[in-house]
Parts: structure tokens; C-alpha cells; sequence
């Protein structure tokens, strides 16, 4: 998948060029967090985003893939997180 340019370059220069990729909760869809953020909230003993939402802090927090930016801005998504995009 490649990255917007401005992104990537922010990425690389304030995250290492690293992101943690996330199945979301609500839809079937994959959310980027640069390092630093996800990071920040892994540190939390409870995050605010979820207090009383077991099943979201799990989900974040169990299914987190960290992947590191390639080239000029490409990240590949691992083949567990490929399931959560439709076939077609």
C-alpha cells in the first residue's frame, strides 16, 4: 500500500518510519497510528479511548501489527490484517 508522500515523510522523520496497523472495531477496516501515538498508548495503564470497552482495548491492543515504511513511502500489510478487507 503507499503512503501519501507528506505523510511518509513526516512518518520517517518524528516515528522512525514506523506504523502499528489496527483492525478497527466498527468497520472493516485497517487504522495507521504512527509508532510514537500507538506507543504513547500502550503505555497507558487504560487508555481514555477505552475505558469500559474491554472488547476495543483488546482488539487495539492484541491485533497491533507494527510495519516499517519501504522505498518512498510503500508499507506491505501483513497477511493476518488481509482478512479484514473485502474480497473482490
Amino acid at each position: 500500500m503507499v503512503i501519501p508522500a507528506a505523510f511518509a515523510n513526516a512518518i520517517r522523520d518524528h516515528h522512525g518510519g514506523r506504523l502499528y496497523l489496527v483492525p478497527s472495531a466498527d468497520v472493516p477496516c485497517i487504522e495507521a497510528y504512527p509508532a510514537r501515538t500507538y506507543e504513547q498508548e500502550a503505555s497507558q495503564q487504560v487508555p481514555s479511548r477505552f475505558a469500559g470497552d474491554q472488547r476495543g482495548r483488546r482488539l487495539f491492543f492484541h491485533n497491533a501489527e507494527p510495519v516499517d515504511l519501504k522505498g518512498p513511502g510503500r508499507i506491505t500489510i501483513p497477511e493476518r490484517l488481509r482478512r479484514y478487507f473485502p474480497q473482490g
